[in-house]
């Protein structure tokens, strides 16, 4: 449970002059956060204000970056969701053959950009792969109409992504 920071609920420090090397290989799952200051993970770009944060990194289509924390890896799109009974179907695209994760989501006073949310994820639903195409699709039981979802991805070498946009 990572829960009640002032700033970000994960920091991801970037390369800040002293290390030759950024950080990399940081695998971030399975978690429950919630009330944090800043977004549920935050990576922090080299030479920012490594206390709080800055902001969230949004998609640049590069999943691989080598000067990049975490390589850069870009966080999963929801692109739609539909209710059939008691099973709620959401697909999307993530970084080729990345894990996928699933949380319920609560939007927080950090986790936005514009006006867009990016929650933290307050409960994992579940994980599915992505096909070679970044293609997925996972269905779920434990949601409702109206609940908010967000995603983050897991590449093989477990560099983590920031949460999707809910």
């Amino acid at each position: 449970i990572i829960q009640n920071s002032t700033g970000a609920g994960v920091l991801v420090l970037g390369n800040d002059g002293t290390y030759n090397t950024p950080s990399y290989g940081n695998r971030i799952s399975r978690n429950s956060f919630s009330g944090n200051g800043g977004p549920a993970i935050d990576w922090v770009s080299p030479w920012s204000d490594n206390n709080s944060g800055d902001g969230i990194s949004l998609n640049d289509g590069n999943s691989s970056v080598a000067e990049a924390v975490n390589r850069g890896i870009d966080f999963p799109v929801i692109a739609n969701a539909s209710h059939a009974g008691s099973l709620v179907t959401i697909n999307g695209t993530a970084p080729a053959n990345s894990t996928v994760e699933l949380y319920r989501a609560t939007p927080g006073a950090g986790d936005t950009s514009g006006a867009n949310n990016y929650g933290e994820g307050t409960q994992y639903l579940g994980s599915v792969t992505a096909d070679a195409s970044g293609n997925w699709s996972v269905s779920l039981s434990d949601l409702s109409i109206g609940d908010s979802v967000t995603a983050l991805a897991l590449d093989a070498a477990d560099n983590t992504s920031e949460f999707s946009l809910n």
